[in-house]
């Protein structure tokens, strides 16, 4: 039905940008290693905005997980109720 398809589609937009988020923090972090290695001074700084992109990534995948999760359940009822 239409109702179930703009849910999967949704659920997939949601799934491909927390997707993108995730890889583009991962891509964030090898930079530090070249800053690093150009302005060694700057190891603090750097240190506090690795741990600051952890805790980002943490939530921002557990955040991702739980707006999919309730994606599913609606569809999920949905589907029931039909």
């Amino acid at each position: 039905s239409e109702m179930e398809q703009h849910l999967s589609q949704t659920k997939s937009e949601v799934e491909l940008t927390g997707d993108r988020v995730v890889s583009k923090l991962m891509e964030v972090m090898p930079l530090f290693d070249k800053l690093l290695i150009q302005h060694p001074t700057a190891q603090p700084q750097v240190d506090e905005l690795r741990q600051r992109i952890e805790e980002v990534f943490l939530v921002d995948t557990q955040n991702f997980d739980r707006i999919s999760q309730q994606l599913n359940q609606i569809q999920q009822n949905f589907e029931f109720q039909m």
